[in-house]
Order: C-alpha cells, then structure tokens, then sequence
C-alpha cells in the first residue's frame, strides 16, 4: 500500500523494492527472534538508536521472547510505502509494517 500523503501520488515500488524490503523484514525477525538482539539493533535507523537505547529495548524483547517463546512463524501482511517523507533523507523511500501492534520503519536510498 502506498501512503495517500506521498510527494509523488503516482509513485509505485518496484518489484526490487519490494523484495529489498521483504528480505530485510524477515532479516530482522530472524535476528531478534533467535536472540541476535544487537544484529537486529543494528538494523535500526540512528534517529531510531537515539530514541531506543539498545539497553532497554534489548531487555524488553528478551523478556517478551521468554515469555512468548519460540514464534510458528511470522506473515508479513502489509507494508506501507512513503515516497520522500518530510522525515527522511531526500530521494528516499521509507516503508513501515505493522507486526501485531509494533510498527517498524526503515529508510531506503533510491
């Protein structure tokens, strides 16, 4: 799905973007799935590390994980594209998808 509030309301991801994100989706939940807490931390943007110490945030998803215990699986069901968002560096894609009620953002160069 495509933002309504996209600068260019045309604009569609490509076949190679929408796969970029998809491997990058499943890279991350794979990481903080199996206990990689710093290799998923790293995928985060540093706009994202400054507001989320790793500290904290690594706690928080080991005690969800004990908790939870090992995922069936993950369906990613929607993705979210925003063509050059205020927020991002220019000539970028940013694109969120929201994981049971936890949203998570990346940013792509073009």
């Amino acid at each position: 799905m495509v933002s309504p509030s996209n600068a260019g309301p045309q604009w569609q991801p490509t076949d190679a973007q929408v796969s970029a994100v998809l491997s990058q989706t499943r890279a991350y939940f794979d990481a903080r799935d199996t206990g990689r807490i710093d290799e998923a931390y790293a995928m985060f943007s540093p706009g994202q590390r400054s507001t989320v110490p790793l500290g904290g945030w690594q706690n928080a998803i080991q005690e969800f994980n004990a908790g939870a215990g090992a995922p069936k699986g993950r369906l990613i069901r929607k993705v979210t594209w925003y063509k050059d968002p205020r927020s991002a560096r220019a000539s970028s894609r940013r694109w969120t998808f929201p994981p049971s009620s936890m949203a998570w953002r990346c940013t792509a160069a073009t």
